[in-house]
């Protein structure tokens, strides 16, 4: 049977906060080449950094520089080379970056109408989700630009999938450091047909307008873990749009259980990274569990969904029992500790998150017939050194609707003097090819300094801009030092991939840009259990 994906006609959406006139227009803070002249640009466009330094949404921290920039700017004075060094980032990234309430707000995105994108005011009786900073409007992407972008999506999900289900066919008993760098090579060869199914996989564009006024989209990320469905299903209802991800979701786990096993599981088991995933994200976790246990109970009153951790399924396999073991039981979920017998082991055990499993745990869990999804292999799907390569196989070329921008990538990790030079052959890359800009990024999140806080992992530059390029350095170099006490597997991960930079500026959102996050599921036609199937 064919893998196929379906691309589902909504989801969320980010809107930045700085618009493109500020960062591109007369003294832009993107042309700045020093110091002196970024305070210049500074003062040019107070007025719209000033409304991002009011924010009360944006963190205290960015506020508060923000302030005393605009404040020395506005009187004259010069903004040292070491605080321009650290507003550089902070700037580009309201610009350019989504991810997090300093660099953008969330919106919603639904298909709606023929053609173009429409934006559509928020409802008079608009509740936005607790604590979340929300945009004033929605938008509705016309067919024109959807029907590409789903089949991009879709193209996607099966080229990335079939390159990781190729590579275990292969290399059956890779570990998963190995795996990943064997994935990569695996996708250079071109697209393999899937073997298996993955419950879901994201797709994130950015919306660009080009000179001739048309709209296209540019693939800037793919990401694999199953966050996020049914926090996507608060902030559609927030906007009166239809929802539903989170049903959906729990649909195609159900489905793909059924397809590999043939019955629907009895119990199921959704295990969660650590105690601090499971609290951050305890009602995106809750949703995909009402819904898995809704389902089940329609045939069988006695289906029971719980939550558990990732380290009290592996301590238990290790025959360990502490108190970090016996599970943690956060507001409004059910967390119960993981049973080795096989009456009450669950039938399906759904890992949440990105994360594998230790080979010993992974060996357990299938001698007592515990169906483990997703696989622990996806978790490389969202590896950029893995899903780039399917990009560029896939030849999304510039003048379509949907294109992948240019790049390339580090031989070298950042833990190693090689990656030096190669930054900069990216930089004069970018220069000579006339890019809007550069995006360096790191291939996978690492977690750094004393506190484990995880790395940036997009940095934006102007290749002209002296600036620019040092800051940029300077802020490799301290996440180089900063994560100088990883373990080798860890480093060996770090290496840069450099990306043209696609500038997303619509007039119809005051010049500012817009990245939509698009969500893909599998397809099922399975006779005779209706009631499960995915809707369509």
């Amino acid at each position: 049977m064919a893998m196929e994906y379906r691309t589902l006609p909504r989801g969320f959406g980010k809107i930045q906060l700085l618009s493109a006139e500020a960062m591109f227009g007369k003294n832009g803070i993107w042309h700045a080449r020093n110091s002196p002249e970024l305070s210049a640009a500074i003062s040019a466009h107070s007025s719209a950094l000033s409304e991002i330094a009011q924010d009360r949404a944006v963190s205290p921290i960015v506020r508060q520089k923000l302030q005393d920039a605009i404040h020395l700017a506005n009187g004259g004075n010069s903004i040292s080379d070491h605080d321009s060094h650290e507003l550089v980032p902070m700037l580009n990234s309201a610009a350019f970056r989504t991810a997090g309430s300093s660099t953008m707000k969330w919106t919603a995105w639904v298909r709606g109408g023929k053609e173009g994108l429409k934006v559509v005011s928020k409802p008079k009786r608009f509740r936005p989700v607790s604590d979340l900073p929300q945009a004033e409007v929605f938008v509705q992407v016309g067919n024109d630009l959807f029907d590409p972008i789903s089949a991009t999506t879709g193209k996607v999900t099966r080229a990335v999938v079939g390159a990781i289900d190729e590579t275990r066919r292969r290399y059956p008993t890779a570990k998963v450091d190995e795996f990943r760098e064997l994935a990569a090579k695996v996708a250079e060869e071109g697209v393999f047909e899937p073997q298996n199914r993955k419950a879901l996989m994201k797709v994130d564009y950015k919306l660009v307008r080009g000179k001739s006024g048309r709209t296209r989209a540019a693939v800037i990320d793919v990401s694999s873990e199953l966050l996020g469905a049914g926090f996507t299903d608060e902030v559609l209802k927030t906007y009166k749009l239809p929802s539903g991800l989170a049903k959906s979701l729990a649909h195609a786990f159900l489905n793909i259980h059924k397809e590999e096993s043939g019955t629907l599981p009895k119990t199921v088991a959704i295990m969660v990274r650590d105690k601090q995933l499971a609290e951050t994200f305890k009602r995106d976790i809750g949703a995909l569990r009402d819904n898995v246990e809704r389902i089940l109970r329609q045939s069988n009153p006695d289906a029971a969904v719980n939550v558990v951790l990732q380290q009290s399924v592996e301590s238990r396999v290790k025959g360990v029992r502490s108190g970090e073991a016996r599970g943690f039981p956060f507001t409004g979920l059910k967390v119960q500790d993981f049973l080795t017998n096989k009456s009450t082991s669950p039938d399906l055990l759904i890992r949440y998150g990105r994360f594998p499993l230790s080979d010993e745990t992974d060996a357990y869990l299938k001698s007592k017939g515990v169906k483990v999804l997703d696989k622990s292999d996806y978790v490389v799907a969202a590896d950029k050194t893995v899903n780039g390569r399917v990009l560029n196989i896939l030849k999304l070329e510039p003048e379509n609707t949907v294109f992948v921008p240019r790049n390339s990538a580090s031989q070298h990790s950042i833990f190693t003097r090689g990656y030096e030079q190669e930054l900069d052959t990216a930089i004069e890359r970018a220069k000579i090819e006339q890019w809007s800009g550069l995006v360096v990024k790191l291939p996978t999140k690492l977690a750094i300094g004393e506190t484990g806080q995880e790395a940036v992992t997009a940095h934006f530059v102007n290749p002209h801009s002296p600036l620019q390029v040092n800051a940029l350095k300077r802020a490799i170099s301290l996440m180089s030092s900063r994560g100088n006490s990883l373990p080798a597997s860890e480093k060996n991960k770090a290496k840069l991939t450099f990306e043209e930079l696609a500038v997303s500026s619509l007039p119809e959102l005051g010049g500012k840009g817009l990245e939509i996050r698009t969500l893909a599921m599998p397809r099922f036609k399975v006779v005779g259990v209706k009631k499960f199937v995915s809707p369509a």
